[in-house]
């Protein structure tokens, strides 16, 4: 599942970082990051990757935020837009 590869992931930056692949250092990382874009870590809160968790919190403005800097970054902006999911087209979309 998607879930899967995002906690995968949160592990697999922390490991290339710090050569430990723990999700607390995974967490810091992301933290970082989400400083640097201006998002105060008062508007997120990381339990787990997958975001599965019912604690796993971010305000609105903490997500517009984010998403507008995905798109601003050249290098971010077609991933991201290429990994979602399309209605209509075979493949993007299933149960």
């Amino acid at each position: 599942s998607q879930n899967q590869y995002a906690e995968t992931l949160m592990r697999t930056v922390a490991l290339a970082r710090s050569g430990i692949g723990t999700f607390e250092d995974g967490r810091t990382i992301a933290r970082e990051v989400l400083d640097r874009w201006g998002i105060a870590p008062a508007e997120t809160i990381f339990l787990d990757a997958s975001g599965l968790s019912r604690y796993d919190l971010i305000t609105p403005r903490a997500f517009v935020a984010l998403l507008a800097q995905v798109y601003a970054d050249d290098r971010l902006r077609e991933p991201f837009l290429a990994s979602l999911p399309v209605a209509g087209r075979a493949g993007t979309l299933s149960q």
